[in-house]
Parts: C-alpha cells; sequence; structure tokens
C-alpha cells in the first residue's frame, strides 16, 4: 500500500488536481474525448469525459505521479473507447479490429456519421493544409510520412504495415516521431494564431 501511494496520486490529491485545471485545461479534455469519441458509434463526448472523469476520481483509474493530466486522460479516454468498440462488436456479432497503443490513441476503422453529416468545407480546407504541411515536414522521413498518410487514408495499424512493408517495431517507431512531429507542428500553429 505504501509503495502503491507513492507511485500514484491519492483521489484526494486527483480532487485536487482536477480543481485547478483552468478552462482551456478542460476544453483540451473536450477535444481528447471528441476525438475518441468520433472514432465510435454513437458515442457522445460528454459521456466519454464523464465516464473518465468519473473513474479518475472513483479511483478506479490510478494516476501515476508525474503524468500530466492531458497524457493521463488520453490513456483512460482511449481505454474506455476500446472497451465500448469491443462491446459494441461482440453485441452486434462483428469484430472490429481495435488497437490501443502504449498512449492511449485507438486505432480502429472510422465509422460513419449515423446522419450522413459531411464536414464543413473549412474542416476540409484545414485537413487538407495540414496535411500538406505533415507531407513537407516529414519529406526526410519516408516510414512516417507512409505512417502520415496511412492514417490520412484511415487504415488500421496492420494494413498500414502491410502496406509500406514496415515491421511492428518501425511502425511504432514511425508512429512515435509523426506524433512529435505533428505535435510541434500544432503547438506553432496555435503559438502564431
Amino acid at each position: 500500500m505504501a509503495e502503491e501511494s507513492r507511485n500514484y496520486y491519492s483521489v484526494g490529491e486527483v480532487k485536487a488536481i482536477l480543481a485547478r485545471l483552468s478552462a482551456v485545461d478542460v476544453l483540451r479534455l473536450g477535444k481528447l474525448a471528441s476525438f475518441q469519441a468520433r472514432k465510435l458509434r454513437d458515442c457522445d463526448a460528454e459521456e466519454l469525459l464523464h465516464e473518465g472523469l468519473t473513474r479518475v476520481l472513483e479511483g478506479v483509474r490510478k494516476w501515476p505521479r508525474g503524468l500530466e493530466v492531458g497524457p493521463f486522460m488520453r490513456n483512460v479516454l482511449g481505454s474506455i473507447a476500446t472497451s465500448m468498440a469491443k462491446t459494441a462488436a461482440v453485441a452486434s456479432g462483428v469484430l472490429v479490429d481495435t488497437e490501443v497503443d502504449g498512449s492511449g490513441v485507438v486505432d480502429c476503422p472510422q465509422f460513419p456519421m449515423d446522419n450522413g453529416s459531411q464536414s464543413d468545407a473549412t474542416d476540409v480546407l484545414y485537413a487538407e493544409e495540414m496535411l500538406n504541411r505533415a507531407t513537407v515536414l516529414l519529406a526526410d522521413d519516408p516510414q512516417t510520412l507512409a505512417v502520415a498518410l496511412a492514417a490520412a487514408e484511415g487504415l488500421t495499424a496492420k494494413e498500414a504495415q502491410k502496406r509500406f512493408n514496415l515491421s511492428a517495431k518501425e511502425f511504432d517507431a514511425a508512429r512515435n516521431r509523426l506524433r512529435r512531429k505533428l505535435s510541434a507542428l500544432v503547438n506553432d500553429e496555435e503559438v502564431s494564431a
């Protein structure tokens, strides 16, 4: 028990950390939940975030000391989304190839929206612009560029590995490089905005 208290925050410490979140931090958590919820049918981002926070506040999900709010909640929300995807697959009798990487990102096929809504033109233009910027940024790293293009096409990890002839280890390393480079790209964009 003493070792666990050294490695993980107590419920009281978690409550204090969450109480100190700024409006921007809460907005970021909402965006993480929206990102995970879009990968599932009939998943409301607010409900997903509520479920994640409930698990954290009740101590069901232990928060390792030193881990920032964003990465921790990404893991929590990704875990819940994976569980929901697997439950839905079993319930529907359809097997869905769903994976969660070490950072909690769910890698599964995108499901069409039930209401048939399409992204508006600004979302499409923004996505194209970011893909073009990422392509230029990744020109010197063909494996990372392949992972970015696979993600843009909606391929799963296994499909991307097969298409671009990458081992699982090469794919994971390239995906990690991609995350770092895109995170820097997005952070640079937020600073200039």
